[in-house]
């Protein structure tokens, strides 16, 4: 009996410590509800409005066929939506209504570019079958975006891997400061502008989709590793000694002798600097992150039980002499096998609230990473919608909650693995049936809006948002032949070749123009000069007679 007792404490303290810290059960997002996901406004002229929906069940509608009206106000509100007209109405057809300007599109028939990198756990406490079964939903999710988006893919246990191509070919997965050295190089080469042959090329991190796809379809990462790196979370001196003296060590511990500059401390943080490193700032950007939440070393837990166990036990008057009983082998800091009842209480006692603090305090870390990621996401125009992978815990779905939650996107829980390909085909869903709403009014530059996007009986949060000063002439189609030729050619040869086809067109079309003038003036000269009078004929010379004949 004092053996099961034993065995049962550690159980008790990991349920005392969750209840404290999460509760209640993984919850699906709210349904159903209409969305407003984004406003572009920096062009008052010519606004839009990103918006989507999802049915009582979750899925995501065809929001275009919903019957959908635009509802704005100034300032903070509140925004009337009866009694009033909208500033734009579309009928269930899709097309505007009468009396009214703009256009209602799904995303993949709009003019908009796409930007998106799909995150996913690997750690070792990754069920086998939901990582056997992670490739499947990945490329059913990647089909969701448009073909000409721009797309990565990030892999994580204790190292951060990303779909890298440095050599042109095929993606692989490679471990992402190796970019960050790669950028180092290229840093070395610009100083030493003599030595032509050090060239580093580091190639793109945005694949193709359908390259991410034979990638995810030809194999994942095999999960491994006990400290994923979701947010980037150090761990004290403690826990890494107590799981060094268990054989655990970070997989990534011996490249951190040569990783001076690290690109991104977690898989979060390098997606979104991905991200804006990588797409304008007036794409559709997501993140779509596959994980349990977890971050840190994942024995934590133990770990703070057995010093406060251990610190307990040495205080406590009950386990000291013989009262304590004896310490043998197979003991364990919470009460060795042979101690008395009353020193495995008194141990319990004093470690629950020890631990319970110390994990606490952890929570407390995590919680204001998860803050700081947000406050990035949000700065960036970055959504980022989380499906919970099979075994995910209460602390766990409720980051990936928060995550969602508070950037714009929408949670879905898988718990069983056989789910993982619906909440793949569900994501898809949402990125093909997301609508750009341009009402066809215009705003006043630098003021402040509350708008509400209506679509049948539903209607959306209130959402504010500021209008810009309005962008240059001819910026738009600018931005997308730079973000064209960087695309085609890479950013050390893009820009440079893009100039010079924009300075030869330039030449042409001022020399086709003074071609064109030269020839307008003289058709005009030709046309306007009065006629000239003909000259009369020259007289015909009588023919003489001679006198005689």
């Amino acid at each position: 009996m004092r053996i099961g007792k034993q065995a049962s404490l550690p159980i008790l303290l990991a349920s005392t410590l969750l209840t404290g810290v999460a509760s209640g059960e993984p919850r699906s997002p709210v349904t159903p509800q209409v969305k407003v996901d984004r406003v572009d406004a920096a062009d008052p002229s010519d606004w839009r409005v990103l918006v989507s929906a999802l049915d009582p069940e979750g899925e995501p509608l065809k929001i275009t066929e919903s019957g959908i009206q635009v509802f704005l106000a100034e300032g903070k509100g509140p925004v009337r939506t009866t009694g009033i007209d909208p500033v734009a109405r579309f009928g269930s057809d899709g097309l505007v209504a009468k009396g009214f300007s703009g256009s209602l599109k799904e995303v993949g028939k709009a003019d908009v570019s796409q930007a998106a990198v799909f995150v996913v756990a690997l750690h070792a406490e990754i069920p086998r079958e939901a990582a056997a079964a992670l490739p499947g939903a990945l490329a059913v999710a990647l089909d969701g975006l448009r073909p000409d988006a721009r797309a990565s893919m990030i892999a994580y246990h204790d190292a951060v891997l990303t779909a890298w191509n440095p050599g042109g070919d095929a993606p692989s997965f490679t471990d992402v400061n190796d970019f960050q050295d790669c950028l180092g190089g290229l840093r070395a080469v610009a100083d030493r502008p003599d030595e032509a042959g050090a060239a580093v090329r580091c190639g793109r991190m945005f694949p193709a989709p359908a390259a991410l796809t034979a990638l995810a379809k030809a194999g994942l990462p095999a999960p491994q590793g006990l400290f994923p790196r979701l947010l980037g979370i150090d761990e004290g001196g403690d826990a890494l000694s107590w799981a060094e003296a268990r054989g655990h060590s970070r997989i990534d511990r011996a490249d951190e002798a040569y990783v001076h500059d690290r690109y991104a401390v977690g898989a979060l943080e390098a997606a979104l600097r991905l991200l804006v490193s990588g797409s304008p700032a007036s794409s559709l950007r997501s993140i779509v992150l596959f994980s349990d939440g977890r971050d840190g070393y994942l024995r934590y837990a133990d770990a703070a039980g057995d010093k406060a166990a251990g610190w307990c036990r040495s205080q406590a008057k009950e386990c000291s002499g013989k009262a304590g009983g004896h310490e043998g082998e197979g003991g364990s800091a919470l009460g060795p096998e042979g101690a008395a009842p009353a020193c495995s209480r008194a141990v319990l006692e004093c470690s629950i609230p020890r631990v319970s603090e110390a994990l606490t305090r952890r929570e407390q870390v995590v919680r204001e990473a998860l803050i700081d990621l947000v406050r990035m996401a949000r700065a960036a125009g970055v959504r980022i919608t989380t499906v919970a992978l099979p075994g995910t815990d209460e602390v766990g779905a409720a980051r990936l909650q928060a995550l969602a939650v508070r950037t714009g996107g929408t949670y879905r829980p898988a718990l069983a693995t056989n789910q993982l390909k619906a909440a793949g085909a569900a994501v898809a869903a949402e990125f093909q049936r997301e609508a750009v709403i341009r009402p066809g009014t215009s705003l006043e530059k630098g003021r402040e809006y509350t708008l509400v996007v209506a679509a049948g009986d539903l209607k959306s949060q209130p959402f504010r948002f500021v209008a810009g000063e309005g962008r240059a002439f001819g910026a738009g189609p600018w931005s997308r032949a730079r973000t064209f030729a960087i695309g085609k050619l890479g950013h050390a040869w893009g820009p440079p070749i893009l100039w010079v086809v924009a300075v030869l067109a330039a030449l042409a079309v001022l020399g086709l123009a003074l071609a064109l003038g030269k020839g307008v003036s003289a058709l005009v000269k030709k046309i306007g000069a009065p006629a000239k009078p003909k000259r009369p004929a020259a007289p015909k010379m009588p023919t003489l007679k001679r006198p005689g004949t």
